[in-house]
């Protein structure tokens, strides 16, 4: 395959937006332990919801769904749309999940 001038654009553009993505992950990140923190030192919810601090800040459950079984689907969702695996790995990520 000839190398393109363009590969190396993509590839740059892409690395970036990698970047960027690593970084907004952390700083939200970070944002979730800052108000976590506060709260669990507190003994109550202060800055976050009654019930998502006593459902551990981890889960939000409503009477049909959980946020775990909503994350499962999109999780599912798009291991399908993007894998190049094979089904083999999202069955095995979707056990483990």
């Amino acid at each position: 395959m000839a190398f393109r001038p363009n590969d190396r654009v993509v590839r740059q553009k892409t690395a970036l937006r990698t970047w960027w993505c690593e970084w907004i992950t952390i700083c939200l990140t970070l944002i979730y332990s800052l108000l976590a923190f506060h709260d669990i030192s507190n003994g109550e919810a202060l800055l976050t919801s009654k019930i998502w601090f006593k459902n551990g800040f981890c889960v939000w459950k409503n009477e049909q769904v959980s946020s775990q079984y909503i994350v499962l689907i999109v999780f599912m969702i798009l291991s399908l749309v993007f894998s190049r695996v094979g089904t083999a790995t999202i069955y095995v990520s979707w056990v483990t999940s």
